[in-house]
C-alpha cells in the first residue's frame, strides 16, 4: 500500500544563485531520535514527474544517524522510519514505524523536507518525527511559515467545523455518497482559500526555492490565480518537477474561460436519462450553472435564480444546470423543492464530472454565462452581481 503525504512540508530559503556560490559542498544531516532505536531511515526524492529515487536507506544506532550527500540543487527529500525486517517495497504496509498518539491514533513516521548542501541537526522524537524540526536549516523555517498560513485556514474554516461535528468519522466509507461530495465540495473551498494565500506568498518571493515546490498547493485555485504565480516565478526555478507537473495542468485546465472565449460544448442527461447537449440550449444569453442539492450556498442561491429566469426568459435568458449530486432521488427532489424549471443535467458523479475537470470548477455554486454564440461573457454572477448583468444585457 502506498501512503500519500496530505502535507508536504517544503523546506528552504535560498535564493538559487545564494546556493550556487555557497561554501557547502555536501548534504550532512545528523540525526538523533530518541525511541527510534536501531531501526532504518530511508531518504528518498522524485528524480523527475515520472522516476522515484528509493534512496538511501540508513540504519540508526541508538536513534543516531547520519545522511550525506551532494545535492545538484535543494531537494524534496522524503524521510521515512522503517522497521528492521526486510522488505524489498520500503513503503508495504507493515514495514513503515508509526508513533501513537494519546488518543490511540497511528501516525506513520513518513515526511518531506527540502534539504540543501550544508550541515544541519535533527534533534527529535517519534512524537515530533513528523514535525521536522531540522537546526541550521533555513529552508525549514521558511516551510513552516507557508505550512502555517495553510493550516490556520484548514483549522479555521467554520463549514468544515460544522461538517465534522455532524460526521464525526470524517473518512469513513460509511458515509453516504452525498455526505462525501459534500464534505469534497467544503475541503474544495478550503483548499482554494489556502492555494490562494499561497500563490501571494509566491508572487512575493519568486525566487525562492519554497515557493518553485509550494506551487501543487495552488492547484484548486482560479485559473487567473494559478497562472500569475507561474508567470512571477523566476524562470531559473521552472525546470523543477513539481512546476513542470503545475504548467501542465495550467495549460490543462479550461477554468481559463475568459471573455470572448468559446464554452466548450457539454453533453449529459437529464432526469428522464435523456442526453442534452448545452448546443441544443438556444437564448440570447445562456448561464450554465453547476449546483448540488447537498450544497446549502447552492440552495440559498437558487432564489435569485429562479427570479432572474423569471424575469428575463422572455427576453432570451436559457439556463442549463449541471448538478454535482451523486443521488438521483435527492437531486430530483431539490429540483421540484426549489422550482428549477429549466434544462436539469448530471452524470450523477458529483466532483468526478468530467466537466467539473474540465472547467476547472473548484466550488460550488459556479457559473458561466455565455451568448449565443456561445462565447463567455462573464462568470461566478450570484445574487446582485447577477441580477445588474442580465439587466443590462437583456434590455
Amino acid at each position: 500500500m502506498r501512503y500519500i503525504l496530505t502535507f508536504v512540508i517544503v523546506c528552504v530559503f535560498c535564493l538559487p544563485q545564494l546556493h550556487a556560490g555557497s561554501s557547502d559542498s555536501t548534504c550532512t544531516l545528523s540525526g538523533h531520535i530518541r525511541g527510534l532505536g536501531n531501526h532504518r531511515v530511508v531518504f528518498s526524492h522524485f528524480l523527475d514527474s515520472n522516476s522515484f529515487y528509493h534512496g538511501d536507506t540508513i540504519r540508526a544506532s541508538h536513534g543516531r544517524f547520519v545522511y550525506s550527500a551532494h545535492l545538484a540543487e535543494p531537494t524534496d527529500m522524503h524521510i521515512t522510519a522503517l522497521k528492521n525486517h526486510t522488505s524489498k517495497n520500503h513503503t508495504t504496509k507493515g514495514t513503515v514505524l508509526y508513533y501513537t498518539g494519546k488518543t490511540g491514533r497511528r501516525y506513520p513516521l513518513m515526511r518531506s523536507a527540502l534539504l540543501e548542501n550544508r550541515s544541519m541537526t535533527w534533534d527529535g522524537t517519534l512524537r515530533t518525527f513528523n514535525k521536522m524540526d531540522i537546526r541550521n536549516d533555513p529552508m525549514n523555517d521558511t516551510a513552516k511559515a507557508i505550512e502555517k498560513i495553510t493550516s490556520r485556514i484548514y483549522m479555521g474554516d467554520s463549514a468544515w467545523h460544522r461538517w465534522r461535528k455532524v460526521h464525526p468519522y470524517v473518512w469513513s466509507s460509511q458515509l453516504s455518497a452525498d455526505a462525501r461530495t459534500e464534505r469534497d465540495s467544503i475541503l474544495n473551498l478550503v483548499y482554494k482559500r489556502q492555494g490562494d494565500s499561497v500563490a501571494t506568498y509566491i508572487i512575493a518571493h519568486p525566487s525562492s526555492y519554497p515557493s518553485a515546490w509550494s506551487i501543487w498547493r495552488i492547484m484548486r485555485s482560479d485559473h487567473s490565480v494559478m497562472q500569475a504565480a507561474y508567470d512571477a516565478l523566476d524562470t531559473s526555478l521552472k525546470h523543477i518537477w513539481t512546476v513542470q507537473n503545475f504548467k501542465k495542468r495550467l495549460e490543462r485546465v479550461t477554468g481559463n474561460l475568459n471573455k470572448g472565449e468559446l464554452m466548450p460544448d457539454i453533453t449529459l442527461a437529464d432526469t428522464s436519462g435523456r442526453d442534452v447537449p448545452l448546443s441544443s440550449v438556444k437564448g440570447k444569453l445562456t448561464l450554465v450553472d453547476f449546483w448540488a442539492s447537498w450544497c446549502g450556498p447552492c440552495r440559498k442561491e437558487n432564489p435569485n435564480v429562479v427570479a432572474a429566469y423569471k424575469k428575463y426568459h422572455k427576453k432570451g435568458l436559457q439556463i442549463y444546470s449541471v448538478s454535482l449530486d451523486q443521488t438521483k432521488a435527492s437531486w430530483v427532489k431539490a429540483i421540484q423543492k426549489d422550482k428549477l424549471n429549466w434544462v436539469q443535467v448530471s452524470d450523477l458523479k458529483g466532483w468526478d464530472d468530467k466537466y467539473v475537470k474540465d472547467f476547472g470548477i473548484n466550488g460550488i455554486p459556479g457559473n458561466f454565462l455565455i451568448d449565443q454564440n456561445g462565447k463567455v461573457v462573464a462568470k461566478n454572477l450570484r445574487g446582485n452581481a447577477l441580477k445588474a448583468t442580465l439587466s443590462a444585457m437583456l434590455k
